[in-house]
């Protein structure tokens, strides 16, 4: 008989597996191949391609809507792609054979606003590109700022699984594109350092949302809510960046341009996650402010935010400019 052709998935970093059975997928990543003596690589994009990563039957999982359905790291994630021997290099021809990949499966669902007002929108990884998006709206904006100051946006990879690697925040990228920077300007030893103890940074990740169906997993007081306005986090252990000298001065400036804000806490017995904050303040010796936005989802195939919180967000990050 026919064989089934099967993609095996390795999951990467914390992923809500089961969102993302039963949903149509495709390929998407990076390639390398080799052109005469060269190694080239190129970004590729196969949504003609799909597959899927199948339901078990009810009648095969009698009690998967009383306890729950559990996948499987391993054998829950095998996606069925075609029938008959689909050789993975088949999927990325275009020009030359394939040496080496990198590929990630992609939800097909386009991002979509929800209700008749349009405010939610729901799409694949706004954790954290609604956070890259509103850095960036802010840092390209006309606004005036002094001349004795930089404002720079940096954007990290690998955030969900540690940071350590050469283009996470746990690498030098970061301090030596700051020490770059500081030679260009004929800064010595002594002034940079006055020039780190002087600056700020702000860690943006979005942040959880109290959710219509479990709002008791959020702590009762620091209930972060849509439309609140940007959400400054802090705990205890440091899992988040929490300067308080910079959380009083970013506080100040939305106060004075009427930019809505509020403040998240995790529960005590429901452990937070954390975020670049804490590995840059540490790298770096800069006052590191931890904040986000509101998000539903956080890690699933698809998450919901609001984009009132994007707004604020982008217009927090202007003031912040001005500090």
């Amino acid at each position: 008989k026919e064989q089934m052709s099967i993609l095996q998935f390795k999951p990467y970093g914390s992923p809500i597996l089961a969102s993302w059975v039963g949903r149509p997928l495709y390929l998407a990543g990076i390639v390398y191949s080799k052109e005469g003596s060269k190694i080239t690589h190129r970004l590729i994009c196969l949504e003609e391609r799909s597959f899927i990563i199948p339901n078990l039957a009810i009648h095969l999982d009698r009690k998967v809507n009383e306890v729950g359905f559990l996948v499987q790291r391993q054998e829950g994630l095998q996606a069925l792609y075609d029938m008959g021997k689909s050789e993975i290099s088949s999927l990325l021809k275009k020009s030359n054979e394939p040496i080496a990949f990198h590929l990630y499966a992609i939800p097909k669902e386009k991002s979509i606003s929800l209700g008749s007002t349009h405010q939610l929108l729901a799409s694949y990884r706004l954790d954290n590109l609604a956070s890259c998006y509103a850095s960036l709206e802010a840092i390209c904006s006309n606004d005036k700022t002094d001349d004795e100051t930089l404002n720079f946006a940096c954007f990290f990879d690998n955030e969900e699984i540690g940071s350590e690697s050469d283009s996470g925040a746990g690498s030098s990228f970061f301090e030596d594109v700051f020490m770059r920077l500081a030679f260009h300007l004929k800064m010595n030893v002594e002034e940079m350092i006055r020039c780190k103890a002087n600056s700020f940074v702000l860690s943006c990740d979005v942040t959880h949302a109290v959710h219509p169906q479990y709002p008791e997993k959020l702590e009762p007081l620091h209930k972060v809510a849509f439309s609140g306005g940007i959400a400054i986090k802090d705990n205890a252990d440091e899992r988040y960046a929490s300067s308080d000298g910079l959380s009083c001065m970013f506080q100040n400036l939305l106060v004075e341009k009427k930019i809505p804000y509020q403040f998240f806490s995790a529960r005590n017995d429901i452990p937070a996650g954390t975020t670049v904050g804490p590995i840059v303040a540490a790298k770096m010796g800069m006052a590191t402010l931890d904040i986000g936005i509101p998000i539903l989802g956080m890690h699933a195939a698809c998450e919901v935010i609001h984009m009132h919180d994007v707004e604020h967000l982008i217009e927090g990050l202007r003031v912040f400019k001005t500090l």
